[in-house]
């Protein structure tokens, strides 16, 4: 049983190498696909030809992700953990009751309420404000 420790922690040092991995490819990714539509608006622009102002718009826009559809979808992304964890919080305090550490997830079971108060919270802070036409 002296070798389960090395194991256990090879183990959870794998997973979050690997968390690490999809974070830098997802980044590097969204990072490659912005500089090849920069690379595109600007080979339009070094051609000089008249641009309609409702192509630069379009873009730009694809450039810069649309802020409103970027700012729905976060709030709805904290509305959904705040459902989750509100629902999970009384899942643990059963839990601790059946399995004889109440108290232990009494108070994890309130943690978790209070982190699904605050993403209530921040999912009312965030404003959508539509773009002009």
């Amino acid at each position: 049983m002296e070798g389960s420790g090395i194991v256990a922690g090879i183990g959870a040092a794998s997973f979050w190498l690997f968390i690490a991995a999809v974070s830098v490819a997802a980044i590097w990714t969204e990072s490659k696909e912005k500089q090849a539509k920069l690379q595109t608006l600007r080979e339009l622009l070094q051609r000089e030809e008249t641009l309609d102002p409702t192509a630069v718009k379009a873009l730009t826009r694809a450039i810069e992700g649309d802020k409103v559809a970027n700012a729905k979808s976060t709030k709805q992304g904290l509305e959904i953990a705040h459902k989750i964890t509100l629902f999970v919080a009384p899942g643990l305090v059963f839990l601790g009751l059946m399995v004889g550490a109440f108290f232990e997830l009494l108070g994890v079971g309130g943690l978790l309420l209070a982190v699904s108060y605050g993403l209530l919270m921040a999912s009312r802070l965030i404003t959508i404000e539509e773009e002009p036409a």
